[in-house]
């Protein structure tokens, strides 16, 4: 049955909405298991900060980001105290890590967080050591670089969400190896 003017004009504006919708949106492509795999491991060579944002958005692959970092860590602390104040900044031990935060005494604003590995990978002693701590329904993956003499140290500003989410007492860690 041949269309008449008004049913065939519409169906043209219809594929030409769709056309356009189509050509001009902005869909990010689909986040991988594999993406997920390296991010959570710290093998990405992607942009690091969009997959993470990404990652927070969504439950659903923040859980799956979780169980990835919970299978792959190297070791794991619990939520514990790990409050910060001007005078003391107490420890994180752990059987095979251990977390430091030794404030500086000329920049008062900048804390040192030293990373000790008592028995460290050959992944860990060659290339970054990956930190994932999940804190207030929020990921932060924070890379130290590699493990020297069973030790690796990065610099952070106190208020950077990085330190408060290592400092936060409910914030679990996953060192990946």
């Amino acid at each position: 049955m041949p269309m008449n003017n008004h049913e065939q004009a519409q169906a043209l504006f219809v594929a030409k909405r769709q056309y356009q919708e189509l050509s001009q949106s902005n869909v990010e492509p689909a986040l991988t298991f594999s993406d997920l795999y390296q991010l959570a491991t710290g093998t990405s060579a992607k942009d690091t900060q969009l997959l993470m944002a990404r990652v927070n958005s969504s439950v659903t692959l923040r859980r799956k980001y979780l169980n990835l970092a919970k299978q792959c860590a190297y070791d794991h602390s619990k939520a514990q105290v790990s409050a910060s104040s001007e005078l003391d900044m107490p420890t994180r031990l752990e059987n095979k890590f251990r977390l430091e935060f030794i404030r500086d005494d000329i920049a008062k604003n900048q804390v040192y967080v030293v990373l000790t590995v008592h028995f460290p990978t050959e992944n860990q002693t060659s290339s970054n050591v990956t930190l994932n701590v999940e804190s207030d329904e929020e990921i932060h993956r924070i890379v130290f670089p590699s493990v020297i003499d069973n030790k690796t140290q990065r610099i952070f500003l106190d208020n950077t969400p990085e330190l408060m989410a290592l400092c936060n007492e409910s914030a679990e860690i996953y060192v990946m190896s």
